[in-house]
């Protein structure tokens, strides 16, 4: 039985800019990596770290081609099923659309039936829900 969320992981086409975003934009704490074949951050919300940021280089390359291949030897790498979208949780609408204007971010926000959500892209294009219950917003 799954008990808790653990992270997700972006190859970053540029380590410094990622980490600019998550840290700058988003306000979230990231440090260096250490142990690690490529360049990488680990993203914190609080004590967790929740986003594992990789700087996509040709090593890296080489080794998801290789994770791809053990798993399926007929596929193509990096097909269908990848990442479609990351939602966090925040507790202050006008503090976020703030800094997300402050430092340039585009966004589009909408009110939902149980919750406000702001929906940003990190440099690399993942979507970001940030999702503010309505008590809150």
């Amino acid at each position: 039985m799954i008990t808790a969320f653990d992270h997700y992981t972006v190859r970053a086409a540029d380590l410094a800019a990622s980490w600019r975003f998550y840290e700058q934009v988003l306000g979230l704490r990231c440090e260096l990596r250490a142990g690690t074949a490529v360049p990488s951050a680990l993203v914190y919300v609080g004590g967790l770290p929740v986003v594992n940021l990789f700087e996509a280089t040709p090593e890296q390359n080489g080794i998801f081609e290789h994770f791809a291949s053990v798993a399926d030897p007929e596929s193509p790498a990096w097909r269908t099923g990848r990442l479609q979208h990351v939602g966090f949780w925040a507790d202050d609408t006008d503090g976020l659309r703030a800094r997300l204007t402050e430092h340039g971010v585009p966004f589009r926000e909408r009110g939902m039936a149980d919750k406000y959500q702001f929906v940003v892209y990190d440099p690399d294009g993942v979507e970001i829900e940030i999702n503010i219950p309505l008590s809150q917003g």
